[in-house]
């Protein structure tokens, strides 16, 4: 959870996130942690979600060695970009979402 967010924060956001962008939290991915082949267990999670979608924002760079991504066809891009690329393919409905993540 960020700091200085409290459970009730932290819940609201994650609805109107969710309510914005209905794909953006997968669990299906979950049934493919114990298969995911990746030196540490703990992190296997990391890897599963990825694989399972099409698309992971994160700003955990750390977590995903280059090497690794090749093996995969993944590519990592900072969110930033992530979230200019997504108004620039759609405006309209990228501006609405944001608005109602804001004034929620």
């Amino acid at each position: 959870m960020r700091k200085g967010w409290n459970q009730e924060n932290a819940k609201k956001k994650f609805g109107a996130v969710s309510t914005a962008f209905p794909h953006a939290s997968p669990t299906s991915y979950v049934n493919l942690i114990p298969r995911v082949n990746f030196p540490v267990e703990k992190d296997r999670h990391i890897w599963a979600v990825p694989l399972y979608s099409t698309c992971t924002v994160t700003n955990t760079w750390e977590d995903f060695p280059k090497g690794i991504l090749d093996n995969f066809e993944l590519v990592v891009i900072p969110a930033d970009d992530f979230l200019v690329d997504i108004i620039d393919l759609n405006h309209e409905q990228a501006i609405s979402a944001f608005q109602g993540m804001v004034l929620n």
